[in-house]
């Protein structure tokens, strides 16, 4: 091989490399965007005062991804929240937690209506089946102490502490998808104190093995009866009690932790 032929091709190889550092800043940067705008979606407890009070710890694996929740309020009585976990990771989940956060009716005061409009809606896309949402949603009632939740294939399911005891809260429930058309969603009803503190997390929190092979969500009730009261406190002793219990264990999944104090 002629010198002239090598330098050309060290030249060109030189310039690929350049190409190759200039699009992974590109996709860096545009990553830090997405995260950004995905973040700004989330609820703020200042929408919510003063009907409940909330704090949580939401990380993403990829930067955005398919975990998302939403608090809000529906008029001078009433707040809803919905903890979700979409099919995917990285930016294709992150699309669809724009698509839930657009479309999942806030006014509504049935959370077995609220999923089946989703799901009407949801279908709309004509995405595959191996495409859907799982969601756990609720409404407070402030006034009368009550609350509805309905079950949308979210298979965590949520912890209200109440002043001695805790409640685990569940029920059964389709996935927002593109298959059993015929499925009807049902609401499901609950009482509540002043004070009690409700815990929502989902699935990449509840499963994360330690060392041992077990799973964290074993121990997430006792972790939330031993936490102390402080709304902050309680998400801060979980979330340690969470890295202890994980050790040097790497996280493989997108996290969130909701805890709301009921007003």
């Amino acid at each position: 091989m002629k010198i002239e032929e090598l330098q050309n091709q060290i030249k060109m190889l030189k310039e690929r490399e350049r190409f190759l550092l200039q699009r992974e800043k590109f996709y860096i940067h545009d990553l830090q965007r997405a995260k950004s705008i995905q973040g700004n979606f989330l609820p703020s407890p200042i929408d919510t005062f003063p009907l409940v009070d909330f704090e949580y710890f939401y990380t993403q694996q990829f930067g955005v991804g398919g975990d998302f929740f939403d608090v809000y309020k529906i008029d001078e009585h009433c707040f809803g929240v919905y903890i979700a976990d979409v099919s995917g990771a990285g930016v294709s989940g992150s699309l669809l937690t724009i698509f839930l956060q657009e479309n999942f009716d806030k006014k509504e005061k049935s959370p077995a209506r609220a999923l089946a409009n989703l799901r009407t809606k949801y279908q709309k896309l004509s995405l595959g089946e191996e495409s859907y949402i799982t969601i756990f949603s609720m409404v407070f009632d402030i006034k009368n102490k009550t609350f509805y939740f309905c079950n949308g294939g979210h298979n965590q399911r949520s912890l209200l502490k109440e002043q001695n005891s805790l409640l685990c809260i569940s029920c059964s429930g389709q996935p927002i998808g593109n298959w059993n058309m015929q499925y009807e969603y049902a609401d499901h009803f609950g009482t509540f104190e002043k004070g009690d503190k409700l815990v929502l997390f989902t699935d990449g929190f509840a499963d994360m093995k330690n060392v041992k092979g077990e799973h964290y969500g074993e121990r997430l009730a006792e972790a939330v009866m031993k936490s102390p009261s402080g709304l902050r406190e309680m998400l801060n002793f979980i979330a340690n009690d969470f890295v202890s219990f994980c050790g040097k264990e790497k996280l493989t999944d997108d996290f969130t932790l909701l805890v709301l104090d009921i007003l």
